[in-house]
């Protein structure tokens, strides 16, 4: 095994040549390469730091001691803060064929996962659930999360198509609710063939008032909105019975 040559930090005396072995601060010379960026030859050595990650880093900076670690002494702490809908927990273990630092973060829809300290910095925001939904799958969403987030738009959005029957009439979604993994906390994972269900038509969207129910259960505790009265109205007029026959039929089911 060669000798570990130990130097005085921060500056190398550039005429002397580089042997595997050295110790230039974290760094430990491993053996010499060539990187080719652009078609050109540039002299490096493989380097093995401190903290386990082992990369090229060019002859010209290691003669003159500029490079002393891998990058890993000058990561911005990140630890704590929030990105969007990111909250950072900590440093992830390194990965050997990167340089950047990686951080653990949890995202607001539950999703936990890690990233480099330059994303974060350049302006991501979320774990990719803004446009496709992770949990089951890279391109894939859980059936709790559409539900979800079809909730949040049917009360929010007034270009949804059934915000008029949702939004329009004051039907809100608490705040607690406003965050995926407190909705699922709450819920559960969705029954086979059960679907969110309120148990006042005309409550918010809140623990105390919804529940997974099957399709005929909620069918039969749906409001009946204006159009379906209407059409229920003209079906039965058709049918030869009376609007005063069809207002009694409808009294115990509409609200």
């Amino acid at each position: 095994m060669s000798q570990v040559i130990q130097r005085r930090p921060p500056r190398r005396d550039k005429q002397l040549p580089l042997v595997a072995g050295e110790q230039i601060g974290r760094l430990v010379l491993v053996e010499p390469v060539t990187v080719y960026r652009k078609k050109k030859a540039h002299a490096h050595w493989t380097c093995r730091c401190s903290c386990g990650v082992q990369r090229a880093i060019p002859v010209t900076r290691l003669s003159i001691g500029q490079a002393r670690s891998c990058g890993c002494t000058t990561a911005i702490d990140e630890a704590g803060k929030v990105y969007g809908k990111l909250t950072i927990i900590g440093l992830a273990p390194r990965d050997p064929d990167h340089t950047d630092a990686r951080w653990e973060f949890l995202c607001e829809c539950g999703v936990r996962g890690t990233t480099r300290g330059t994303q974060l910095r350049n302006g991501q925001k979320s774990c990719g659930c803004t446009k496709t939904h992770g949990l089951g799958g890279k391109k894939t969403r859980t059936r709790e999360y559409t539900i979800w987030m079809g909730m949040r738009a049917r009360c929010n959005s007034p270009r949804h198509k059934s915000y008029p029957e949702y939004g329009a009439r004051g039907i809100r979604v608490c705040d607690r609710w406003s965050s995926y993994p407190n909705f699922i906390a709450d819920m559960g994972p969705a029954p086979d063939g059960c679907s969110l269900d309120r148990r006042d038509p005309n409550g918010n969207y809140e623990p105390e008032n919804c529940r997974w129910l099957d399709v005929v259960a909620q069918n039969n505790n749906r409001r009946l909105s204006r159009p379906r009265v209407e059409g229920i109205l003209d079906a039965a007029i058709k049918d030869g019975h009376s609007v005063e026959w069809v207002r009694e039929q409808l009294l115990g089911v509409s609200s």
